[in-house]
């Protein structure tokens, strides 16, 4: 049985950027002094390879915290940082695919299809 989300989550977390040698990486996690009882720090994580066209290479948010929209904000952050980011659309997971589509319908984007790549622009759509 998933762990009880305590109500006042939102008000707890805190968002971190990681470069690393091969990677961007975007996290979402409980402030130090904040961390409820029976959670661990880290609540989601997305990793995107550092080499042109930025594709997304990992995303991981915690069962207890999935359809609440930190998957999004994870996804945004990552395209406000670096510009655009990019998915192969078919390999990406079903919830993953619904993702996507969210992201273009508020932002610019291309798809290859020819190479199944899907890439969100940091452009809003008008």
């Amino acid at each position: 049985m998933p762990r009880k989300v305590p109500d006042n989550w939102r008000s707890r977390i805190e968002w971190k950027y990681e470069r690393n040698r091969h990677s961007f990486e975007f996290i979402v996690r409980f402030k130090s002094n904040k961390i409820p009882r029976n959670f661990q720090r880290e609540i989601g994580r997305l990793i995107i390879d550092d080499s042109l066209p930025y594709i997304v290479s990992d995303v991981q948010v915690k069962e207890a915290f999935r359809r609440k929209g930190l998957g999004l904000k994870l996804y945004e952050r990552a395209v406000k940082k670096l510009g655009k980011i990019s998915t192969v659309y078919y390999e990406a997971s079903k919830e993953a695919q619904n993702l996507w589509k969210k992201l273009r319908k508020t932002y610019r984007s291309r798809k290859s299809f020819f190479t199944g790549v899907l890439t969100i622009y940091n452009k809003k759509r008008t």
